[in-house]
Order: structure tokens, then C-alpha cells, then sequence
């Protein structure tokens, strides 16, 4: 039995990309459709800023093996050491917004659609998203080894992974 996700305090990586992927949405479809951005997503590049430092920094879920490096003080951190940081943070950004940038091209036609309704009617009720939005498949990640198959797995290449 699972809690229901608004009761979930505790975040995966995946959700945390899976929430900076939402954020970067907007302009992403910006960039999509008008083929520039503006400054309307400023907050929501705030909050990824704040979200991919707090993972590379703070909870050691960055891309390399940074997790020896995540409780270190940042300010004593070498040079180096805050140039992996940034470029660690980079791909974290990069990872979210290849991933809205799929799945704005793969409903393009549902954006370009919704766009047409709210010009119409100037407001979007559930029935209107609902009935332009019910056959969007949900995007389905690859469950992540745990660091216990991974060290197995290093341990003895030939050993089938666990499922």
C-alpha cells in the first residue's frame, strides 16, 4: 500500500526531474512554437535552479558519483570541484528539458489545439482538458537500480540483474 503521492513527502530523483520537466513545459513550448522565449518562465527557472542545486548539493542525486561531495561545505569546495557541481546541475537541466521538449513535439497537435480553445472560449474548463488531453499516454521511466543491484552488479558483471 502506497500513500497517495500528495501525502509523499519524500522525493525520488525521477520526481524531482519529473517536476522540473513540468516547469521548463512552458517554455519549451514557447520555444516549439514561436521559436523564441520571453520572460514569463523566470519563476520556473528559479525553482529548477533551486531544485537541481538542493540535488547536486544537498541530497547527492547528481548524474556522477557526487555523493561523497554533496555534504562538503560549498564554500570550501576547489574550483574544480564547483565546476563539476555546475556541470552536474547542467545536465540535471538538460535531462528535464530534453524530456518536455519529447513530449511538447509528440502533442503538438494537443497544444496547438488547447491554444485554439482557450482563444475561443478564453477559459479551459476540466471537460475542455479532458477531452483534448484523455488519449495522452503517460511518459514511463526506467526503474532506477538501487545502489545495492549496482554494487552486485559491479561485484560480478555476469550476474543477471534483479528484478
Amino acid at each position: 500500500m502506497s500513500l497517495p503521492e500528495e501525502d509523499q513527502y519524500l522525493k525520488t530523483r525521477e520526481d524531482l526531474i519529473d517536476y522540473m520537466t513540468v516547469c521548463l513545459g512552458g517554455r519549451v513550448a514557447e520555444q516549439t512554437v514561436f521559436g523564441a522565449v520571453t520572460t514569463g518562465a523566470a519563476n520556473d527557472l528559479q525553482k529548477v535552479a533551486e531544485i537541481t542545486n538542493a540535488m547536486i548539493n544537498q541530497y547527492a542525486m547528481g548524474p556522477a558519483a557526487s555523493g561523497q561531495r554533496a555534504w562538503m561545505d560549498i564554500e570550501m569546495a576547489s574550483e574544480r570541484s564547483k565546476q563539476i557541481r555546475d556541470e552536474e546541475q547542467r545536465e540535471i537541466v538538460w535531462e528535464a528539458e530534453r524530456v518536455a521538449q519529447e513530449i511538447i513535439t509528440e502533442n503538438r497537435a494537443k497544444l496547438d489545439e488547447l491554444a485554439l480553445t482557450l482563444l475561443e472560449q478564453e477559459v479551459l474548463d476540466r471537460s475542455d482538458l479532458d477531452r483534448i488531453l484523455g488519449d495522452v499516454k503517460k511518459l514511463e521511466r526506467a526503474r532506477p537500480r538501487a545502489a545495492a543491484e549496482l554494487r552486485l552488479a559491479a561485484a560480478d558483471p555476469g550476474a543477471p540483474p534483479t528484478a
